[in-house]
């Protein structure tokens, strides 16, 4: 990603705590007592928009979160606009690539 862009990162306590804040009325209006890490990683659609809205009107390029399936990942929401920078030639992803396999069985998925 190219240098000074803001992206949100949502795994960080404080960065929860700022949000619970700021998005106070529309948990409520949700019904949501509290804002926590099930809540910004979880199936609840409107509160997940929300929070993307709220970060792209401040011009965050993006949102940075753990994975709902597996805290250990970090998954990306990159919005229009984001700049990348290459860090290496790109190359064909193969379907026996360790990754790709792995998170295909993450899934469920068949190669």
């Amino acid at each position: 990603m190219a240098t000074r862009q803001r992206w949100l990162d949502l795994r960080s306590f404080e960065t929860r705590e700022t949000l619970r804040r700021e998005l106070a009325q529309t948990l409520l209006a949700l019904g949501l007592e509290d804002l926590d890490l099930s809540g910004v990683v979880g199936p609840k659609r409107q509160l997940t928009q929300a929070i993307a809205r709220w970060a792209y009107e401040r011009e965050y390029r993006g949102l940075a979160y753990s994975s709902r399936f597996d805290a250990t990942l970090t998954c990306w929401a990159i919005f229009e606009g984001a700049a990348f920078e290459p860090v290496r030639p790109s190359e064909p992803i193969l379907p026996n690539d360790p990754d790709l396999v792995a998170t295909a069985k993450l899934f469920g998925l068949s190669l």
